[in-house]
């Protein structure tokens, strides 16, 4: 018995146990549509341009995922198709905003859990030597931010919402960039915002 207990107890050390989550579904339906409207920041695109996004796939939910595989198969997931309010594509930008919409529209009901596979932004710190990627979370008391910072050698950038904890859908997003300065040494205390996207209906 001494013996089966210290095996199991390797065992669970060397591999993360499945994850529960027997209280997420979705608040929304494939068919749904969102108005979000774009102030932006930057040369190559217009400011307050209107953007549709029509609910098109909504991933599947199981009680049981392997550890992290929460990402690949929940978030990472392709769940809208794009229209300007006119009704004509998005065209070049259509991939970026689509991934980007369909990474912060989430089911509800874990947000716990959800927050515990991510570091929080505050605990996120990154030097001008470093190079990574990755998602940070935090779990306020009337939204879940979800957030993706990728640094180089000399800048970072990425994006964050707020997402509702009744809806999970993004009411605020916003996407940045955040330059290193070798004469401070440190990076700009305010990173520049490049584009937001509010939630019209």
């Amino acid at each position: 018995m001494v013996t089966i207990g210290t095996l199991f107890v390797t065992y669970v050390s060397l591999f993360e146990p499945d994850l529960v989550w027997d209280e997420l579904s979705w608040n929304i339906d494939e068919g749904d549509s969102l108005t979000y409207n774009i102030v932006s920041n930057v040369s190559y695109f217009n400011n307050n341009t209107v953007i549709i996004a029509n609910v098109t796939a909504l991933p599947q939910i199981w009680i049981l995922y392997p550890f992290n595989s929460f990402t690949s198969s929940i978030i990472e997931m392709s769940k809208v198709d794009l229209l300007y309010e006119n009704g004509s594509a998005l065209g070049s930008y259509d991939d970026y905003f689509r991934m980007l919409l369909s990474r912060v529209i989430l089911p509800c009901g874990e947000w716990e859990l959800l927050d515990s596979l991510f570091v929080n932004p505050e605990d996120a710190h990154y030097g001008p030597t470093t190079s990574l990627a990755g998602f940070v979370s935090k779990l306020e008391s009337d939204y879940f931010l979800l957030g993706y910072v990728s640094v180089d050698f000399d800048s970072d950038r990425g994006w964050n919402a707020h997402i509702s904890l009744e809806t999970g859908l993004p009411f605020y997003i916003q996407t940045w960039v955040n330059d290193y300065s070798y004469t401070t040494g440190t990076f700009r205390s305010n990173p520049q915002t490049r584009l937001e996207l509010f939630l019209v209906s």
